[in-house]
């Protein structure tokens, strides 16, 4: 039997199923199921009398049915191509098809592999979940800011559902990591795993991978399939159980003291930390520490040096599981873990992971009431990763991969507000903050929907995070001369240009100088930029620029004297829209600027849209978007 598909752009269908191909929306009838031609046909034309007209339809049927296809003509469909069912050892039919009008499509599942989008991520915890993984507030937006090319999706074409899910994140020009591999089990064995880990392989390149696998088979998988064949001799115990209170536990020790972690000691621990696993996670300790809903504790000699940290983070299930726990000794690390889990309620189950070496470390969680689950190979396709001080890590941070490089500070401190109207269900504001610091935060994204002004809905996200982000300093950004007065007179804040125009050639701008070398940012030379940002901007954004420099669409020059010295860096980023933006531009003078900024539009093809933006202080910067032919907006 042949299948028939018919469809114009006249009706609209009977399941509402919508087509969610990223080039076609259009809605399709399946399945319709009847005993007799007229009850499809009553049943086809009551549904498509509730949609809009003009709607595109698609409908199958089979071309054995003539009562079927006369329903299609009916609802004004013509045939637009015929598909035949094929299998590799016998014929699968409904088994009563004269009631199948319009089949259902369980037979096939056409999917595409594409990025994962941030409006996804609800969908991936699903999956997550699909398959009894547990999941982490935030984990696809965190990954998303790490590597925003680094996570894919399968998605049916037709219906537009997630079907699986894969992340593969470029940590440095020569590691990245591999996780959360899942695929719904009703769609598991269609090769749509094989597709997600095709497509992930591709953008990692040919790095050193890593992951963690915790089942034999896939164990075996990995090492004889897909050549991670550097196999750490330790493996991960993941001990698990109910929080039980055990008053062996160390209570104190002579010359130590714990302190919560807060803006006057989070340089010591992020020092500390960096000894111990040999990677800059100052990001992810400033992010944990902020999160009001996590313990943490902080041991410090009576020389005020750091022995120790801890932290007990929540997962989505009220499960709680310690990480990082690393410290100079097994009892200071006892001590550490002991006054963090005291401030938990009783019968709270907890997770605590350790190294198979480390029989200190199991101890402390025997300790806890806790038992062995699971144990986790990590495996590598290059050479073995492993932290700097091993025998300090009793805890260590296995928190997917972002645990390893930091968290993006935008996730895991900002916070969404919504109106939502309760008639039509739809977000209505928006309001977006970010807390940066102990005493600075910043406020953008303040959005209402046109329909929806003028109703104080506004108002009310603005007092609500107001009221969150206290007595700090806040800064936003106003380029409308109306809001500008507005904060400026109403909401007391104390201007910059922005400059924008089409590019246009300029032979007067500087064309080189003496001693000075540009060259593109890379793996080599990105520490230098980021401690030269530091220099000038007095913030780590380490995670900017190293995000920034990875992105192949971003046009980048580093400015680099005789002796190596960083005397500074331009990028220039394309918008949604297609408009370029020259942020940042930092150098020691003007004209080193100009001659960065210069080379950089040089690379763009001419009449390009270009955004410029300098303080209304600097009359040199000024110069250079003038040079550039840009005008202020």
């Amino acid at each position: 039997m042949d299948f028939v598909i018919y469809g114009n752009t006249q009706l609209s269908p009977c399941m509402l199923i919508m087509n969610a191909s990223p080039n076609i929306r259009q809605y399709s009838v399946e399945p319709l199921y009847a005993n007799n031609e007229r009850i499809a046909e009553l049943l086809v034309g009551k549904c498509v009398a509730r949609l809009q007209p003009n709607q595109k339809l698609a409908y199958k049927c089979w071309d054995s049915s003539e009562k079927s296809q006369a329903i299609a003509i009916k609802l004004g469909l013509s045939e637009v191509v015929r598909m035949w069912t094929m299998y590799t050892k016998k014929l699968v039919d409904p088994a009563h098809i004269d009631k199948a009008f319009c089949p259902a499509k369980a037979y096939q599942i056409l999917e595409q592999v594409r990025k994962l989008q941030l409006s996804d991520c609800g969908e991936v915890h699903e999956i997550r979940e699909s398959v009894d993984w547990p999941t982490y507030i935030h984990d696809s937006e965190v990954i998303m800011n790490i590597d925003p090319n680094g996570q894919y999706v399968a998605q049916d074409i037709d219906t537009g559902k997630l079907l699986g899910y894969l992340c593969g994140v470029n940590i440095t020009e020569d590691l990245a990591y591999i996780g959360s591999y899942c695929v719904r089990p009703e769609y598991q064995g269609r090769g749509i795993g094989k597709a997600l880990w095709d497509k992930t392989i591709e953008h990692l390149g040919d790095r050193n991978l890593g992951l963690v696998s915790s089942e034999q088979n896939t164990f075996e998988f990995y090492r004889d399939v897909r050549n991670f064949r550097y196999i750490s001799d330790r493996s991960v115990i993941v001990m698990a159980g109910p929080l039980t209170p055990n008053p062996q536990l160390i209570d104190n020790i002579d010359g130590i003291s714990l302190v919560s972690i807060d803006g006057h000691n989070v340089r010591d621990v992020i020092e500390y930390d960096k000894h111990v696993s040999g990677l800059d996670r100052s990001v992810l300790i400033e992010s944990l520490y902020k999160i009001p809903e996590n313990i943490n504790l902080l041991a410090i000699d009576d020389h005020g040096h750091v022995m120790g940290y801890c932290f007990i983070n929540e997962k989505n299930m009220r499960l709680y599981y310690v990480e990082p726990l690393y410290a100079d000794n097994e009892r200071i690390a006892e001590l550490l873990v002991g006054k963090c889990v005291a401030r938990l309620t009783p019968n709270r189950r907890l997770e605590y992971k350790c190294w198979t070496s480390s029989e200190k470390a199991q101890m402390i969680g025997t300790k806890l009431g806790l038992s062995e689950v699971v144990r986790m190979w990590t495996m590598y396709t290059k050479k073995l990763v492993d932290p700097a001080h091993i025998d300090k890590a009793f805890c260590p941070a296995m928190h997917e991969i972002w645990g390893s490089v930091g968290w993006s500070r935008y996730i895991h401190e900002s916070q969404v507000i919504m109106n939502i109207d309760p008639n039509g269900q739809k977000t209505v504001g928006i309001l977006v903050w970010g807390k940066h610091h102990y005493d600075l935060a910043y406020i953008g994204s303040y959005c209402v929907r046109p329909e929806y002004q003028g109703r104080g809905i506004g108002k009310v996200l603005w007092a609500k995070t107001i009221e969150h982000l206290g007595d700090r300093n806040l800064g936003l950004v106003s380029y409308e001369q109306n809001t500008f007065e507005f904060y400026r007179d109403v909401h007391n804040f104390r201007r910059v240009i922005l400059m924008a125009g089409p590019l246009t050639p300029n032979p007067q701008l500087i064309d080189n100088i003496d001693g000075i070398s540009l060259v593109a940012i890379d793996g080599h030379n990105v520490r230098d930029v980021i401690e030269y940002d530091k220099h000038v901007s007095g913030l780590n954004r380490s995670v900017l620029i190293e995000n920034l420099y990875k992105i192949p669409e971003n046009i980048n020059l580093v400015a680099i004297d005789d002796q190596g010295h960083v005397m500074g860096y331009c990028f220039i980023l394309e918008t949604i829209n297609g408009v370029y933006s020259v942020e940042p531009l930092y150098a020691d003078n003007e004209h080193i600027a100009e001659l960065l900024v210069g080379k950089c539009v040089a690379r763009l093809t001419p009449n390009r849209r270009l955004k410029y933006r300098c303080w209304t202080s600097s009359e040199k910067a000024q110069m250079i978007g003038t040079k550039l032919g840009l005008s202020e907006n």
